[in-house]
C-alpha cells in the first residue's frame, strides 16, 4: 500500500510540474467591437418530454478603457425560441431570456475584465419589469386555465427569477460567457466555487492547455442545504411531514440532486474569447434536464 501511495505521489508531482498556468486578463481597447452568436438546445424530461432551441446574437462594444477598468455596452438581438409553444414550464424557463432584447446594458469591469456592476441598472430593471408584465398578460391570454391556478404576481415572480438585475449580473460573472473567467489565474487541477444560473452552489475544476481552458463543475451542497432544497420544493401542507422523515428519504436514495456543467473556452492572444462550448446535465428530484450551448465569435473590429 505504501508503495502505491509513493508511486501516486510522484505521478501527482509530475502533473503539477507540467501543469500550465494561465492568467485571464484581456486587454480591451476603447472602440473594440465584437459580435457573438449563441445557440443552445435544452431537453426537459417531464410527462411529455420536450426540446427547446434558443438562438441570439450579442453585440459587445468597449466604450471606455483606462487603468481602473472598462465600460462595456452589451446588446442582445435576434432572439428566437423554438419548442416552448403551449408548454407552461418551457415558457417559464425561456421567456425571461428575451426580456433585455434590444436594450443596451452598460457593464462596469475592473482592470482584469471582471464584471462588477450594471451601471444603468435602474433603466434595465424598469425595462425588465415592463416586459414581465406584458409576458404575464400574454401567457394568461393564451393559456386561460392558468388564471385559476396561479396569481399574476406569482407568475411574474417566477419569470423574474431568471431576469432580475441580480441574476443578470450573476450570469455575466459566473455562467459560461466571454467574461466568466476574467480576472482568474488558473492551472490544471485548481478548483473554485461559484453559483450557477439556477442559484445552486457549484465546485469547478480547471484544466489548462495553451489558450484553451476547460472547466468541470458539479453540485456542492451540504446535507443540510440538500434538506432545505428538498423542503423548498414540497407543497406547504406536506412540508412538516417531509421534514420529520427527511433523513429516511435521503437514505433511501430515491431522491437525487445532481448537476454537472462542463465548458471549454478558447481564447485569442488578445484575451477575447473565440468560442465556448457548454454541456449541462441535471437531475433534481425527478426533474431531468440536459443541454448544450455554443458561443461563436462571428464579427470583430481588430
Amino acid at each position: 500500500m505504501k508503495k502505491v501511495l509513493f508511486a501516486l505521489s510522484f505521478v501527482l508531482m509530475g502533473l503539477s510540474a507540467n501543469a500550465q498556468m494561465k492568467t485571464i486578463q484581456p486587454k480591451y481597447q476603447a472602440g473594440d467591437h465584437a459580435v457573438y452568436q449563441y445557440e443552445s438546445t435544452t431537453s426537459l424530461t417531464m410527462e411529455s418530454p420536450i426540446t427547446i432551441k434558443m438562438t441570439n446574437a450579442e453585440d459587445y462594444t468597449i466604450r471606455e478603457a483606462n487603468a481602473d477598468g472598462y465600460v462595456i455596452d452589451v446588446v442582445k438581438k435576434d432572439f428566437k425560441i423554438e419548442g416552448a409553444e403551449g408548454n407552461i414550464m418551457a415558457q417559464l424557463l425561456t421567456l425571461g431570456q428575451g426580456f433585455v432584447e434590444g436594450l443596451t446594458i452598460k457593464l462596469k469591469a475592473d482592470a482584469s475584465g471582471k464584471i462588477v456592476e450594471i451601471l444603468n441598472k435602474d433603466e434595465v430593471s424598469a425595462h425588465i419589469n415592463s416586459k414581465a408584465d406584458a409576458a404575464v398578460e400574454g401567457m394568461l391570454a393564451s393559456i386561460p386555465q392558468l388564471s385559476g391556478q396561479v396569481s399574476k404576481e406569482d407568475l411574474k415572480e417566477q419569470l423574474l427569477e431568471q431576469a432580475s438585475i441580480e441574476s443578470l449580473l450573476n450570469s455575466y460573472q459566473n455562467n459560461p460567457n466571454i467574461f466568466a473567467l476574467n480576472g482568474k489565474t488558473v492551472m490544471t487541477g485548481t478548483v473554485d466555487s461559484y453559483e450557477n444560473q439556477m442559484g445552486m452552489k457549484m465546485n469547478r475544476l480547471f484544466m489548462v492547455k495553451g489558450n484553451q481552458v476547460k472547466t468541470s463543475g458539479s453540485l456542492n451542497l451540504s446535507k443540510d442545504e440538500l434538506k432545505e432544497l428538498i423542503l423548498s420544493q414540497v407543497p406547504p401542507e406536506q412540508a412538516e411531514m417531509v421534514r420529520q422523515n427527511i433523513d429516511a428519504i435521503l437514505g433511501s436514495g430515491q431522491i437525487k440532486a445532481e448537476m454537472k456543467e462542463d465548458a471549454t473556452y478558447e481564447y485569442l492572444d488578445n484575451g477575447w474569447v473565440s468560442s465556448i462550448t457548454v454541456e449541462e446535465k441535471a437531475d433534481m428530484m425527478g426533474q431531468q434536464q440536459s443541454g448544450t450551448t455554443k458561443v461563436t465569435l462571428t464579427e470583430h473590429s481588430w
